[in-house]
């Protein structure tokens, strides 16, 4: 089973320069969990994933400034290997939004998986 929060929206100060850590940016980071649940399924929430979990372990990272979008989507996965014992997979994608580019560019995102099982 996948189960994934996406469009979590922050204002972090991840990047290279130190105008960009300074100023901040929004960054849209997606999570996406392999899990296999599907025979344990009842309708409690002890059964499952928290949405919670994910979402504060994602928040935590983001709010530490990096100078990689690397390193904050390698950290996001590293932490949410501690939180979720239950997973078989991660994928994680960082997107910063309008990065400061000599050009107009939406977003530039990083994406990792990690295989646990």
């Amino acid at each position: 089973m996948l189960i994934a929060l996406e469009g979590m929206k922050f204002y972090a100060h991840h990047g290279h320069y130190d105008a960009e850590r300074q100023k901040g940016n929004d960054f849209i980071v997606d999570a996406y969990i392999m899990t296999d649940i599907s025979e344990n399924i009842n309708d409690k929430l002890d059964r499952t994933l928290n949405y919670e979990v994910v979402f504060d372990c994602v928040k935590k990272e983001m709010e530490k400034s990096t100078r990689l979008l690397e390193t904050v989507t390698l950290n996001i996965l590293n932490e949410l290997q501690k939180k979720l014992p239950q997973a078989l997979s991660l994928r994680v994608r960082v997107s910063k939004l309008n990065p400061p580019l000599l050009g107009e560019v939406n977003r530039a995102f990083v994406e990792m998986e990690m295989k646990l099982k």
